[in-house]
C-alpha cells in the first residue's frame, strides 16, 4: 500500500519482499526465482531494473531495453546505447523509427526518417510522445499515442493545438505549425537581439575601464596601472 492506505501491489505468496533504490520492489518467489516491481507504475520486471535520470525524467534499463515510467507503457527499440538519448533541459529524446503512419513532422521538407524520435516530457507522467520537430525558439511538437499534437515550451507543460482528425471549424496541423514556426521565429529574434545588446552593454563598460589603464615598467618587467592598482 502507499502512504494514503491504497493498495498498490499484490505479492501473493513469496520468500522475501526487498525495497530497494530508485522505488523498486524485489519479490523472492516460492520457486527462488526473483521478479521486480517498479512502485511508480506496478509493473513488474524479470530482471532487475537500472534508474537512469535526466533531469527529472527517469527511465527503467531492463536488458537491452529502456523502459518509461509513465502511466503509458513504452519500451524503446532494442540494443539502444544510454549515450543515444539526448536530454533538451525540459524532454528527452530517445531515438526511435516505429513512428504511427498518421506521424507529421514539424519540417517535412528538411526532415527525414533519421530525425524521428520518441520523446518523454520533464514533469508529464502521462505518456512517451513522438517528437515532430524543434523551433526556433527551441520549443518543440509532439504527438501523442492517439493523433494528437502538443505545443511544449520549457517551464509551461504542453498546450494542445491539433489533432489528425479535426472536428469542423478546427485548425489543422499545417495552419496551426506554420502560425507556430512565424510566432517562435520573432521570439528567437528577440532574445537574440537582447544577446547581442547585452554583449555590446558589456563590452562598452570594459572598454570605460580599461580607457584610463596606463602601461608602467617595473625593473625588467611591463604591467597595466588603473588608478591606484
Amino acid at each position: 500500500v502507499d502512504k494514503s492506505g491504497v493498495l498498490m501491489v499484490v505479492t501473493g505468496c513469496c520468500r522475501r519482499l526487498r525495497f530497494l533504490k530508485g522505488e523498486l520492489l524485489s519479490v523472492t518467489k516460492e520457486d527462488g526465482s526473483d521478479c521486480y516491481t517498479d512502485l511508480k507504475t506496478n509493473r513488474t520486471y524479470q530482471e532487475r531494473p537500472v534508474v537512469f535520470s535526466y533531469g527529472g525524467i527517469e527511465l527503467l534499463r531492463v536488458g537491452e531495453t529502456f523502459h518509461s515510467r509513465t502511466r503509458k507503457a513504452y519500451t524503446s527499440m532494442h540494443g539502444l546505447h544510454k549515450d543515444s538519448l539526448c536530454f533538451y533541459g525540459f524532454y528527452l529524446k530517445i531515438p526511435d523509427y516505429r513512428v504511427p503512419k498518421s506521424f507529421r513532422l514539424v519540417d517535412p521538407v528538411w526532415s527525414a526518417i533519421f530525425d524521428v524520435f520518441a520523446c518523454v516530457l520533464e514533469g508529464d507522467d502521462e505518456e512517451v510522445y513522438w517528437c515532430c520537430g524543434c523551433l526556433a525558439d527551441r520549443s518543440i511538437v509532439v504527438m501523442d499515442g492517439e493523433g494528437n499534437y502538443y505545443h511544449v515550451e520549457k517551464g509551461k507543460g504542453k498546450r494542445y493545438i491539433a489533432c489528425n482528425a479535426p472536428k469542423a471549424g478546427e485548425a489543422d496541423f499545417a495552419s496551426v505549425v506554420e502560425g507556430l514556426r512565424k510566432e517562435a521565429g520573432r521570439r528567437a529574434e528577440s532574445v537574440q537581439r537582447e544577446r547581442q545588446q547585452n554583449e555590446e552593454e558589456k563590452r562598452r563598460k570594459r572598454l570605460e575601464e580599461i580607457k584610463d589603464v596606463l602601461p608602467f615598467r617595473m625593473g625588467m618587467k611591463w604591467g597595466l596601472k588603473w588608478g591606484d592598482r
